[in-house]
């Protein structure tokens, strides 16, 4: 990585070699390699890549040590998680190709982020494969798999253990940072991090069951951007879970960002 830098290697070629080194493994480090990654990447771009070489190679003894899913019982029994994953490695390269052409025609998100957030891993990676075969670029297959990871913490019951919610959030934070990088550099082999954030979705449906209800965003105001100004004392106050999540939503509804889940948990509006 030293060399790398000191010879004056492109940064975007430096970040495709990271996030390949993050990927080659499933879901490293419960997904933390793949975000510090994301976050050392954007912390140098604020300060114009000044002391790349120190940022840069701090990063590497967690891809060299991290603990890797596929040695994980969780991703290998009952269903063979990493299996699955491998063999749609293998049509990647195919499923791309053959949406080249109709590349940001893809509309068929909230198909996919209800297959998602389903019981089958099997049918999960297909979908995948299927939308970047219809033209979905890297990025929004990305954004749709971050989409349906935030469902789970929208859906995360308070009534769940407390630990809980560092799994349901290192999914999020995983899936968005795959997302990040894709919109940084779209990579083939950083795309396996977006198969690798819908096994985690997968994964975690447990976490919905069931599921909590989403805050109704409620009554409109004149200036939205006050609202904001109320987030802080809500977040300094125990148990104002659903008061917050409220205030979120008509905040992000106002600014025609958000629309909620409506109907069942299997219906699924997405923004």
């Amino acid at each position: 990585m030293v060399s790398a830098i000191k010879l004056g290697v492109e940064r975007q070629q430096i970040a495709r070699m990271l996030f390949a080194a993050a990927t080659d493994h499933r879901y490293l480090d419960g997904g933390h390699t793949l975000d510090f990654t994301n976050k050392a990447l954007e912390a140098l771009d604020a300060v114009g890549w000044q002391n790349a070489a120190s940022v840069l190679t701090s990063l590497v003894r967690g891809y060299a040590s991290a603990e890797r899913k596929e040695e994980s019982n969780a991703w290998r029994y009952p269903i063979d998680l990493v299996a699955i994953l491998e063999k749609a490695f293998e049509r990647l390269d195919s499923a791309s190709a053959k949406g080249e052409e109709k590349r940001g025609s893809w509309t068929d998100k909230e198909r996919l982020v209800e297959v998602l957030l389903g019981e089958d891993p099997q049918a999960s990676a297909d979908s995948l494969l299927e939308a970047l075969g219809n033209g979905a670029a890297f990025e929004e297959l990305a954004a749709t798999v971050t989409y349906a990871a935030a469902l789970r913490i929208a859906q995360f019951s308070t009534n769940n253990d407390f630990r809980d919610w560092n799994t349901a959030h290192h999914s999020f934070t995983f899936a968005h940072a795959v997302e990040s990088g894709l919109r940084r550099v779209p990579s083939p082999l950083l795309l396996r991090g977006v198969f690798d954030a819908a096994m985690t979705v997968y994964l975690n449906r447990f976490l919905n069951v069931p599921p909590a209800r989403l805050p109704e965003p409620g009554a409109t105001v004149a200036k939205p951007e006050e609202l904001l100004a109320q987030l802080p004392e809500l977040l300094d106050r125990q148990q104002q879970v659903d008061e917050a999540g409220k205030l979120v939503a008509r905040y992000r509804v106002q600014w025609g960002e958000f629309r909620p889940i409506t109907g069942n948990a299997r219906k699924i509006t997405v923004a």
